[in-house]
């Protein structure tokens, strides 16, 4: 009986995993997509944008060389479902892209000037990140100190 039953389910999963109106095309084009997107993923894995941003956090929160910068970063880490992301960033990709944006984006980031490229974004960011900061706090301070700008800003 606990056969039988495990075959159901089993049967049960294969059917949902498979819509029924998909047509061969479909799931070939299907994974023709998936594959250009784990083929990105390669050079541009989710894990290391979400690190990345982790880091960003961290690196607006705490000063370097903070040990609570350090435990902030390995909370942060083992609070990430990095499996999770990497399916939500694939289904999403599935549907927003199409086959030939994901074969170029794939083409471009994984060419030896692609990645040339992608790793001078960090240099790009560090020059800019001192103006940006310092038209946000001017931002902020006006917003702070200034009831009318607040309201100006709303529309209010």
């Amino acid at each position: 009986m606990v056969i039988l039953l495990r075959f159901y389910f089993l049967f049960l999963m294969l059917i949902c995993a498979v819509p029924a109106w998909a047509s061969n095309d479909e799931m070939a084009a299907a994974a023709q997509k998936k594959s250009e997107i784990l083929r990105l993923f390669e050079v541009q894995p989710p894990r290391l944008a979400v690190d990345t941003a982790i880091l960003a956090v961290a690196d607006s929160r705490y000063r370097p060389g903070d040990p609570a910068r350090d435990e902030f970063v390995s909370r942060m880490q083992l609070s990430v479902d990095y499996d999770a992301i990497e399916r939500a960033a694939i289904e999403a990709m599935m549907t927003i892209y199409t086959l030939p944006e994901l074969s170029a984006m794939a083409d471009y980031y994984t060419s030896e000037l692609g990645q040339e490229a992608e790793g001078k974004k960090t240099i790009f960011r560090e020059k800019m990140a001192p103006l940006l900061k310092e038209m946000l706090d001017k931002g902020d301070l006006n917003v702070i100190t200034s009831p009318s700008s607040a309201q100006s800003v709303t529309g209010q």
